[in-house]
């Protein structure tokens, strides 16, 4: 099944395909002992929160003005929201301060578990933060609040968001393994390994509770909760690595596709092009006289060159279907945009291509290419309608898209044999 909604993998935590397949098969013998437990399992145990949720958010909604204010509140429904969830997922809370000796501060802490005999989960809290339409709360943002238990204060508190709190957490000699960020509608899951990569995951429980599907909270429950993340016992196997050796073997084996896959295309691609300078009667090894000289000057096209030029087209393609796969998260492609989703990205191509649209897959057409030029030209160039006269009034080729120092104009002109309309 692919990962929830109410699931983010930021950064590809674990691989985007490993979690629309394997992960499912992997964390069902949780599920089913979980089942087996009825209503004390975890996931039923979370989904039970779903009231006491709603409660705590509705007295949240009470200080929109500055989340730091919740912390202060005297409704119950808010102060103990933390708490249960915690114990919903198999946690006892302890509160306690984490000293973070290069800044000589504190971090407070809901609770902190060790294995192996180093530290290896701290769960911090801060205020309870939105996620519901407009009111998009961004608890990293805020700054690190709470207070250390009594004899515990010899430090003051670290004096940054929590962002760079748990940057700072992780450089520490000590650092623990994993890092837990409660943030009333979000839980956030930091990896020591792999936080400085921009790696992590965080739960939205807003949208788990708005739709309340039982598969959504075994997949939390299986993330976050004690037995799977910290189980008693040093031998018990943490579900995470189980799962983090899974996203690997899947990473392999869909990099020898993709291989395989670029071979292919690189292959058709340069067929393509060779195929379309003989429908036009006009040779593929030399230019003609009458046709733009390559950048070097020369008219001879080699092997090495086409294959080349190829690579890159083909390697343009791979980005953009990354970045459109990640839009929301990177920010690079506007692939929530319905102007572009509909109208410029890979993915309309690929399903007009699937579709077989009449007027899109004739013998000698360019209606694929052109839509690939006039994509990649945004992405290189930008969108300035300001200028749109100037580009109506002189076109860019594809060397002029790109400003690259390579004979791609030749080959991306001529190569659209039988692309489209």
């Amino acid at each position: 099944m692919p990962l929830d909604s109410a699931i983010q993998n930021v950064g590809e935590y674990y691989a985007a395909h490993y979690l629309a397949g394997p992960f499912e098969k992997d964390i069902a013998p949780h599920i089913k002992a979980w089942k087996a437990q009825g209503s004390r399992g975890i996931p039923r145990q979370l989904h039970g929160l779903a009231d006491a949720y709603f409660k705590a958010k509705s007295a949240a909604l009470e200080y929109t003005a500055d989340p730091l204010n919740r912390l202060d509140s005297d409704d119950p429904h808010l102060q103990a929201w933390h708490g249960r969830l915690l114990a919903a997922l198999g946690y006892t809370p302890d509160a306690c301060a984490v000293e973070l000796l290069t800044e000589k501060a504190l971090l407070p802490a809901r609770l902190r578990l060790h294995r192996y005999q180093r530290p290896w989960l701290v769960v911090l809290e801060t205020a309870f933060c939105l996620s519901d339409g407009d009111l998009q709360e961004e608890p990293l943002e805020l700054p690190v609040s709470g207070a250390a238990p009594d004899g515990e204060a010899a430090w003051p508190l670290l004096a940054e968001t929590w962002e760079r709190a748990l940057a700072t957490l992780f450089k520490q000699e000590d650092r623990p393994r994993w890092a837990m960020l409660l943030a009333g509608s979000r839980v956030y899951l930091f990896d020591a390994q792999t936080h400085a990569q921009g790696r992590y995951l965080y739960v939205n429980l807003e949208d788990a509770y708005t739709r309340k599907q039982a598969a959504v909270f075994e997949a939390i429950a299986a993330l976050l909760s004690a037995p799977t993340l910290a189980p008693d016992g040093e031998s018990a196997e943490v579900l995470h690595d189980q799962l983090r050796e899974g996203s690997q073997r899947s990473t392999h084996g869909v990099s020898a596709q993709l291989q395989a896959a670029v071979r292919e295309a690189i292959e058709a691609i340069a067929n393509g092009w060779v195929a379309a300078r003989r429908g036009r009667k006009l040779g593929f090894r030399v230019l003609g006289d009458d046709e733009p000289p390559l950048l070097d000057g020369s008219r001879e096209v080699t092997a090495e060159q086409l294959r080349h030029e190829a690579l890159v087209y083909v390697y343009r393609l791979l980005f953009c279907l990354y970045a459109e796969s990640r839009g929301q998260e990177l920010g690079i492609l506007p692939i929530g945009d319905d102007i572009y989703r509909l109208g410029y990205s890979l993915e309309a191509l690929r399903d007009l291509a699937d579709r077989g649209e009449p007027g899109t897959t004739t013998e000698q057409g360019t209606y694929y290419a052109e839509h690939l030029e006039r994509l990649f030209g945004l992405i290189h160039r930008g969108f300035h309608p300001e200028a749109a006269d100037e580009a109506v009034a002189e076109p860019a080729t594809w060397y002029q898209v790109w400003s690259t120092p390579r004979q791609a104009g030749h080959f991306a002109r001529a190569g659209t044999a039988g692309c489209s309309r």
